[in-house]
């Protein structure tokens, strides 16, 4: 039950994250979870597919590492993909 929560909470960082840096098209992550965790790439990528995002999704990739970690814990390394390079002047 634990991982479902953490699945929705490293969506969730990934959307502000992208927002952020105004990465608009997410192609790649890394990161590393608990050795506990049952979250792995096939899992994680289904996921995003279900949330139906224009920034993540079925082309998304996804390198998840298990180290001994605090369990509900993931940290995320890389994020590749596409930003908004378009600049709006007022």
């Amino acid at each position: 039950m634990h991982d479902t929560f953490l699945i929705k909470g490293i969506y969730e960082e990934l959307i502000k994250i992208c927002d952020k840096y105004d990465i608009i098209r997410l192609d790649r992550v890394v990161m590393e979870v608990s050795r506990n965790s049952h979250i792995d790439e096939e899992e994680f990528i289904e996921f995003l597919k279900e949330q139906n995002d224009s920034i993540m999704g079925e082309w998304t990739t996804a390198d998840i590492r298990k180290e001994d970690i605090e369990e509900n814990t993931a940290i995320i390394y890389v994020l590749e993909g596409k930003r908004n390079d378009a600049v709006i002047e007022n």
